[in-house]
């Protein structure tokens, strides 16, 4: 269930919201926890 939780927030706020919710340190854990290949494009840094 926590998986999903945090990609139901990764695709509605962004990567950094999940990466908050997961309380994870580095994004690059959160992209490989959600399966996330290279979505550099798509990543809300909140600058």
């Amino acid at each position: 269930m926590r998986r999903t939780a945090a990609t139901k927030v990764y695709k509605k706020f962004g990567i950094v919201h999940a990466k908050r919710f997961l309380n994870h340190t580095e994004i690059d854990t959160t992209m490989k926890y959600l399966n996330i290949e290279d979505d550099m494009e798509l990543i809300d840094y909140g600058l």
